[in-house]
């Protein structure tokens, strides 16, 4: 009798589970199918291990007839990092104008500490090509040495060097990356169909955005707020809408 109860028990769970895991499946298809963020940049981007890549973006500036090329991962090497000047190398092709261009570049901050965030950037020269929203790869390399956790002035001997490369669509000129930081005790946020779990940071670059908050179970969605204040609106239902300019701090409550 207690095995029979215990199997039923069992079954309830994982039914319940199931129903769950379909809401979100559908809420994450009607947000992503039904709003196109206004920057609709693409971007995907991998480094050696110890170096998870977070986030690439080329964009093009008009202006100055060029396009700028930004990466951004995480130190966890364990070490300092020391970034000499114009250590970085990037290679593309296609890009500004025909043929595979290399060029120099600066990684951020010079020293960087184990589990620091590190900004690395190129410029290419020549005009828009390929054209806005087009995807671009992108090949590159980062000279280093390792320090002392506890010194950053003192460094080991020995020259390291690391390779990556990434995926981008062009972006418009004004894209910037700005740093989002989530607060979602008791549920998960949805940003234009993607699933966020609170306690984190995540990177996007301006534009607007879907957002949307599910509770867990036994909890109720209670509002919004972000600092600086003002991104999302509505505050008092769980589907708004964020407008990202700069970097924000995310806070969905629940009761």
């Amino acid at each position: 009798m207690q095995k029979a109860q215990s199997a039923v028990e069992f079954l309830s769970v994982y039914a319940f589970a199931m129903v769950i895991i379909a809401i979100v499946v559908v809420i994450a298809f009607i947000i992503g199918t039904s709003h196109t963020a206004s920057n609709n940049i693409f971007s995907s981007c991998s480094i050696e291990p110890l170096m998870p890549c977070q986030d690439a973006v080329i964009v093009y500036n008009a202006i100055g007839k060029y396009s700028n090329y930004t990466v951004l991962f995480t130190n966890q090497v364990g070490y300092t990092l020391y970034f000499p000047s114009n250590s970085f190398a990037l290679t593309t092709t296609g890009i500004g104008s025909s043929g595979t261009h290399v060029t120099g570049g600066e990684c951020s901050p010079s020293y960087a500490s184990d589990g620091s965030e590190v900004i690395c950037n190129s410029i290419i020269e020549g005009g828009l090509s390929p054209g806005i929203g087009s995807t671009a790869d992108a090949y590159f390399s980062f000279g280093y040495q390792l320090c002392s956790q506890n010194n950053s002035s003192v460094c080991y001997a020995g020259a390291y060097n690391s390779t990556g490369y990434s995926t981008s669509s062009i972006g418009p000129p004004g894209s910037y990356l700005h740093k989002v930081t989530l607060i979602a005790n008791n549920g998960v946020v949805l940003i234009d169909g993607t699933t966020y779990f609170g306690g984190t940071s995540f990177y996007l670059t301006n534009g607007i955005y879907q957002v949307y908050a599910m509770p867990l179970k036994g909890y109720t969605f209670a509002g919004w707020s972000t600092n600086p204040a003002g991104a999302i609106s509505p505050t008092n239902t769980n589907n708004g809408i964020l407008t990202l300019t700069s970097d924000e701090t995310v806070t969905a409550e629940f009761t």
